[in-house]
């Protein structure tokens, strides 16, 4: 009964795993966001950044309405200035996306893309955007993924890479995973629990390059697959093993074969001549037959004749032959036959004798009395 209770158990927490696990949330920051538990910080100085919407002396001019809340930041890095644009933030949570707009062809300005991420001072990933011939933005571009970190507290530097050519940054908002008990969010900050679709390798149709670790969707889905197996089959193992047990035990039994008694089958086989009750190959010991001879010798010295006895043996107690002896059959009724032929050879003999004492006890005196 324990067990069964336990398997319940098991399967509720499977198909009702927000009382059970705790319940992770997607948070998105926009890029303009003042306050909340992430907050975006533009180095060296807010001044060596343009809010994209409100630059008006900028050649780079993405359309508003598809940008994130309709904002976006706006940075060139250019090798011979003595400062490096930055952007830096500190979040909770477990998987982090950034997204770019990223620019092609734009008259008088640099829109080649060049960045690297670096999480807890470690370089994490790269991303670079080579424009194309096309005047077209390309929004909402996923240029760093990573859904596989430790659950805690984490700081994300993004920074131009130093080749020896312009690069321009249009960074627009970034999403990160959280508990949903810890939530701490502000009006600028909006939760979600829809994951963003990024490909497992970070790429645009411009040719733009850079690395990503997969998909938080896929990675989702599987564990939750991969715990409702696990549970499935230790209910089973828990519910329906024992009684797999009983029913092989049962059918076991029913299975079990009936041991039949050997029979042994009588010999019909008897002698072409002679007494037709006597098997061939088969003689008694201790039956009239060998013991006529004593017999007919003891009453012969009496004068008596020896009456002539068949003997008959029941066909329920003579034994067949057996096929896995050193004789053949063949062989065994052969020696029979040849010691009846002597048996009867003896009898006649016994008989001329007995024929032959009678008269001469018949022809010879009696012996003389004395007195």
């Amino acid at each position: 009964m324990m067990k069964q209770y336990f398997a319940l158990i098991l399967i509720y927490s499977c198909l009702f795993p927000r009382f059970i696990l705790a319940a992770l949330q997607n948070v998105t920051v926009d890029d303009a966001v003042l306050t909340g538990a992430v907050v975006p910080q533009y180095l060296p100085a807010a001044s060596t950044w343009n809010i994209g919407n409100d630059c008006s002396s900028c050649y780079v001019q993405p359309d508003p309405s598809q940008a994130y809340n309709g904002t976006w930041h706006d940075a060139t890095y250019f090798p011979s200035n003595n400062y490096t644009q930055t952007i830096q933030f500190t979040f909770t949570g477990s998987a982090l996306y950034i997204f770019f707009i990223l620019a092609n062809n734009v008259t008088s300005a640099a829109t080649f893309t060049n960045v690297t991420f670096n999480l807890d001072g470690n370089i994490s990933a790269s991303f670079q955007h080579n424009p194309t011939a096309s005047t077209a933005y390309e929004y909402n571009q996923p240029v760093y993924a990573n859904d596989s970190l430790t659950y805690g507290q984490h700081t994300m530097t993004i920074e131009p890479v130093n080749s020896g050519t312009d690069v321009l940054m249009l960074f627009d908002y970034l999403i990160y995973t959280e508990d949903a008990g810890t939530t701490t969010t502000s009006t600028d900050s909006a939760v979600t629990t829809i994951l963003p679709t990024i490909p497992a390798t970070t790429q645009t149709p411009s040719g733009s390059s850079g690395t990503s670790s997969g998909s938080n969707t896929g990675a989702i889905v599987g564990g939750v697959v991969a715990g409702v197996v696990v549970v499935l089959v230790a209910a089973y193992a828990l519910c329906y093993r024992p009684h797999k047990k009983r029913k092989v035990g049962r059918s076991v039994s029913a299975n079990a074969t009936t041991v039949e008694p050997f029979v042994i089958s009588p010999q019909t086989d008897l002698m072409a001549s002679g007494s037709s009750s006597l098997p061939v190959h088969q003689i008694p010991w201790g039956s009239p037959l060998t013991t006529l001879a004593s017999e007919s010798r003891s009453k012969a010295t009496r004068g008596t004749s020896p009456p002539i006895v068949q003997q008959s043996v029941p066909p329920s107690t003579v034994l067949a032959p057996s096929t896995a002896s050193g004789t053949s059959s063949g062989g065994g009724g052969a020696n029979v036959l040849e010691q009846v032929g002597l048996l009867r050879d003896e009898v006649a003999r016994l008989r001329e004798l007995q024929t032959g004492g009678v008269a001469e006890l018949d022809s010879e005196a009696p012996p003389e009395y004395y007195q």
